[in-house]
């Protein structure tokens, strides 16, 4: 029986504006982090959610994923030794760095089609765009750049993150 992919540029269209909503957490405006966190721990039950649906249609990967579980199970368990012999241990937190974990391997065991990637690249389209803006708004500035982000290494980074497939394709 065939799966009815239908919906999948949908959820991938969600996943990402998810995704840039979880970015507001490096900005300046402190006034959105709680907004961001939400986010995160939504963007995770998303991709939970898609995982379970997908064991439970019995998907076929096309990866070993006992080796991916494991090395990120190994991961988890280093940053939870990491988080319990910190101060900044907080469940909340804890829930994040176990929903992040759930988001790699969903994001591994996702089959990506060409509609997600078109879908994806509508809205990561649509944020870069929203950051040409606002740039333009604060003046254009080269010397002494103030980007949204705190660090303005990010937007860098963030930049070439989603734009680096569109430079090998």
């Amino acid at each position: 029986m065939k799966r009815n992919n239908h919906y999948s540029p949908l959820f991938t269209a969600i996943l990402f504006i998810l995704l840039c909503i979880n970015t507001i957490q490096r900005t300046r405006y402190k006034e959105f982090f709680s907004v961001s966190d939400y986010s995160i721990v939504l963007t995770g039950l998303l991709m939970f959610a898609a995982l379970i649906g997908g064991w439970a249609l019995k998907n076929k990967y096309d990866i070993p994923l006992k080796e991916i579980c494991f090395s990120l199970i190994l991961m988890l368990l280093t940053f939870s030794i990491g988080f319990y012999n910190s101060e900044y241990m907080d469940g909340f937190v804890f829930l994040q760095l176990v929903l992040l974990i759930i988001f790699i391997l969903g994001s591994v065991c996702k089959k990506w089609s060409e509609n997600d990637a078109t879908a994806a690249g509508f809205v990561i389209g649509i944020v870069v765009l929203l950051l040409c803006v606002h740039w333009i708004w604060t003046g254009f500035q080269m010397h002494g750049f103030k980007s949204i982000f705190r660090n303005e290494n990010y937007l860098g980074v963030l930049l070439f993150s989603v734009l680096f497939p569109n430079f090998i394709h």
